[in-house]
């Protein structure tokens, strides 16, 4: 329900209250009993029940419009109807108000039907549910007299501004909503006992800032505030709090929305002062208003000046600052130093005797923790990895209570430790000229202190991926041992590929197999790095090094382990390049090893931590900073930007490691926005955003309340889903299990032009006659490309196309399309971890970790048939 200057502009919903606000400047929230009707001469008893301004529907009954409705002055029907247009004699639509009319002209209209200026329009489907009614109205004739009445609660006669909300959550200081729920961006309003207004946001869906509350949680804030009505008005994107603070002529957005940036919203609260300003001063502000500092510290304030109705006025040239004593000093440039001592107070500023403002002050002197930060990404930092000879400009920050301190660097005592380096009081690190080490620095303030480790490194470049044929073992044909590029991704450590080593000491007669490795140096590496995948044989593997003085063997590693791991191995003096890999015999006789990712390093250099993408978007301008702990630089090779899995071009400043890129132009439709990066190690991070949409259509008729409607929605925009036509329109079916066939369908649907080309193939599958025709195109591509494999049972291979298919076979399948580099969850949150199958675990542990797949109820239930509206959020959250 919408009322704007005392007329009703919208009718009441079935069941939300509303907030009005009245001339007095009270408020009302409640529900309005609004009942509108229509009475005339042929019209027998009436027709109650009457919607106004709403979207007419087979259902919907007959809809009262006003010109207010739409901007082209029609009804903006979707369905042929029949309506009567209305003259007005007398009387406006409002609660408790009667207008009388007479009947201008009536007639069936198949497209919108245009509403006079001045008119109004009963408007009711051609097709309604409701033929009686239509009945009643096609009765009506040009000239006929017609009443309408709005009956409803008298307390809200006088309202001169409302609007409908959601749930509400006070009455008579008791509150009526159930405990527990979704935690989200709330926006509320709630009465006090007193009359008094409050207008509440919580922000929301915000890591490291806020979650957000759960109506229970709003309702008892409210409860804290002293409010005993109390209405939550929606929230989650849209919630927003502005405000022109005293003093101000702007416009301040005063809270963080959960997108990143404001939305668009239909419904908007706005305080106008209507008093005129006077221009004279009366008043000073101090700003900001509440600041609470750490011990020692300094903090500039600034005065603003208003007149007695706080419009900004020019401020006084000459003032004077004070403070509560023992809070702390003013210098001879109005800047304010905090004391040594814990301590409450006021700063003040005076113009005269009778005209002063001030702000609260809250001295701390022993801070809760302290963080460190990196200055040129503004990131906590909790670890460090820097190169030899560079600088590092850290900053402290001192918490109290989970909020921060204002506080400057030079109010810590500073440490290093390790002989890494030094650091001044400024907290500007400066690493020593060494090429390996570990080290600490602290900061420490008021007995509270944070130390970090810092790993002294330098460069590192990635000497063999395995990403193509080209590598470094394919000619090392050797008695005992066969080499080949395995693209098994459970054996894949980074990207697509890696070398595997498949050895057999018996067929050699020797305890030792030599595969030639032919890898030049370019740079003087001081250690080698790789990944090894252990077969637990308990052999040692050995690198040789080419120098002037000949092959020089390192340090072996025994593979005592099965898994990835990884190697590092001393580069001697002088080594011009990888010369051999060298197998021996100190365990089983044969086995099989992987390799992968090597890295030649000069100094420490391990890098197993991916890049930190920030993304945040501004209309059409999307914007990222990659940052990366280790590398200082990423190549824009190494970086993308996918829209609805779609690369885009984009520019990289290495400098300030700013990615940036126009989106397309806004269509009111949903979009899924992604930027992955790749370190030198090829550790890969990922950061997805949804661009939300404000006119998506909504194709199934089973969805317009699951909670995977607009994922549903989203990939039909994209055509990789699709629905099943019934009697009643297309349905979703979003809780039905998922066939193998479906599932096929849906990955060949998502990979899209990758999927082409696969018809020739022979599938080896025992049952693949079974496959419908629907699904055959579609599970040839996916078991031509690898994604599918089958299933074997008793020798032989089944496809099973009618058979449900598992959450860790569908996660499992749609790792297989994912390079490998993605940081693994160790999945102890989840209660039944140890279910998931050893053959499914990495690709689970990397789409947890994505935030792809989140489990539900603090369980992954792996066993468990996936439903089609799970498998469709889990796709979007892919795109």
């Amino acid at each position: 329900m919408t009322i704007k200057d005392g007329i009703l502009r919208t009718s009441e919903s079935s069941a939300n209250p509303a907030v009005g606000f009245l001339e007095n400047g009270t408020a009302i929230i409640g529900r309005a009993g609004l009942n509108i009707r229509v009475d005339g001469p042929t019209l027998g008893s009436g027709i109650g029940l009457i919607h106004m301004n709403k979207t007419v529907t087979a259902t919907s009954g007959v809809m009262l419009y006003t010109t207010d409705f739409a901007d082209d002055n029609t009804n903006k029907a979707p369905i042929p109807t029949f309506n009567v247009v209305l003259d007005v004699i007398s009387g406006e639509p409002k609660i408790n108000g009667m207008i009388e009319a007479a009947v201008f002209s009536v007639g069936d209209s198949a497209v919108p039907a245009v509403i006079p200026a001045g008119k109004l329009m009963l408007s009711i489907s051609t097709g309604t549910a409701y033929p009686g009614t239509l009945t009643q109205i096609r009765s009506l004739n040009v000239g006929d007299p017609v009443t309408i009445s709005f009956t409803g609660n008298e307390s809200w006669n006088n309202v001169l501004y409302g609007v409908g909300g959601g749930e509400k959550l006070l009455t008579a200081g008791s509150k009526v909503v159930a405990a527990g729920g979704e935690i989200h961006p709330r926006s509320a309003i709630g009465i006090k006992a007193d009359g008094t207004t409050i207008f509440y946001t919580v922000d929301g869906r915000l890591a490291g800032h806020s979650k957000g509350l759960t109506l229970a949680q709003l309702a008892d804030r409210l409860l804290e505030l002293g409010c005993v009505e109390g209405i939550n008005m929606d929230g989650g994107g849209s919630t927003a709090l502005h405000t022109v603070y005293p003093g101000d002529s702007a416009t301040t957005n005063i809270n963080r929305p959960a997108q990143g940036t404001l939305r668009n919203t239909g419904n908007y609260v706005l305080l106008v002062n209507r008093v005129a300003p006077t221009g004279v001063l009366e008043n000073l502000h101090v700003y900001p208003y509440h600041v609470q500092m750490l011990a020692g510290a300094s903090q500039t304030f600034t005065m603003k000046a208003s007149d007695q109705y706080y419009y900004s006025v020019a401020a006084p040239s000459s003032f004077t600052y004070s403070a509560t004593s023992g809070l702390g000093t003013f210098d001879a440039n109005g800047v304010f130093f905090a004391g040594s001592t814990a301590k409450s107070g006021e700063v003040a500023v005076r113009y005269n005797t009778r005209i002063a403002g001030m702000a609260k002050v809250d001295v701390i002197a022993k801070p809760s923790s302290i963080q460190l930060i990196d200055q040129t990404t503004g990131a906590v930092v909790t670890t460090l990895s820097s190169s030899a000879g560079t600088a590092v400009d850290l900053a402290a920050r001192a918490i109290y209570n989970r909020m921060p301190l204002v506080s400057q660097d030079r109010n810590y005592i500073w440490t290093v430790t390790g002989n890494i380096g030094t650091i001044d009081e400024n907290g500007l690190l400066t690493i020593g000229n060494v090429t390996r080490g570990t080290g600490t620095v602290s900061a420490s303030a008021g007995g509270t202190t944070t130390t970090m480790t810092v790993n002294v490194t330098s460069e590192g470049t990635r000497l063999e991926s395995f990403e193509g044929d080209d590598h470094i073992l394919k000619n090392a044909f050797t008695q005992g041992a066969v080499v080949d590029r395995s693209t098994d991704l459970t054996k894949v450590r980074y990207g697509y590929g890696s070398g595997r080593i498949q050895y057999d000491f018996g067929a050699t007669g020797a305890d030792s197999i030599v595969l030639p490795a032919f890898l030049g140096f370019s740079k003087n590496y001081s250690q080698l790095s790789f990944w090894v995948y252990g077969d637990q044989s308990g052999n040692t593997l050995q690198l040789a090094f080419s120098t002037s003085e000949g092959n020089k063997e390192a340090t072996g590693t025994a593979i005592s382990f099965t898994g990835w791991q990884q190697v590092i191995v001393p580069v001697p003096k002088g080594a011009t390049g990888l010369s051999t890999v060298i197998l021996t015999q100190t365990g089983t006789g044969s086995g099989v090893l992987y390799l992968d990712q090597i890295m030649g390093g000069i100094g420490y250099y391990i890098d197993t931590a991916p890049p930190v993408i920030t993304l945040s978007i501004t209309g059409q301008s999307l914007t990222a900073l990659v940052a990366d702990g280790i590398d200082s630089d990423l190549s824009p090779a190494d970086l993308a930007v996918t829209y609805d899995g779609t690369r885009l071009p984009f520019t990289y400043d290495r400098p300030s490691k700013t990615l940036t890129t126009t989106l397309p132009a806004p269509d009111g439709l949903m979009h899924r926005v992604a930027v992955i990066a790749a370190d030198r190690s090829g550790n890969l991070g990922r950061s997805a955003l949804t661009i939300p949409g404000d006119s998506m259509e909504r194709p199934f008729q089973d969805m317009n309340d699951h909670w995977a409607a607009d994922s549903t929605s989203y990939l039909y925009t994209l055509g990789i889903v699709s629905g099943m036509p019934t009697d009643t329109g297309v349905s979703f079916r979003p809780d039905n299990q998922l066939t193998r066939a479906e599932f096929s369908v849906l990955m060949a649907n998502w990979v899209g032009d990758e999927a082409a080309g696969f018809d020739q193939i022979l599938l080896p599958f025992a049952d693949a006659s079974t496959i419908p025709a629907w699904a055959l195109s579609a599970a040839k591509a996916m078991y031509g490309m690898g994604i599918i494999s089958g299933v074997e049972k008793s020798g032989s291979l089944y496809f099973n196309p009618a058979s449900p298919i598992s959450r860790e076979e569908v996660m499992t399948i749609i790792g297989r399309t994912q390079q490998r580099g993605y940081t693994e969850n160790d999945l102890v949150a989840f209660e039944d971890n140890s279910q998931v199958s050893a053959w499914a675990l990495p690709y689970v542990k990397t789409l947890v970790q994505q935030g792809v797949v989140s489990g539900y109820d603090s369980k992954l239930w792996p066993k468990n048939h996936v439903t089609r509206a799970q498998v469709a959020t889990i796709i979007t959250n892919l795109n």
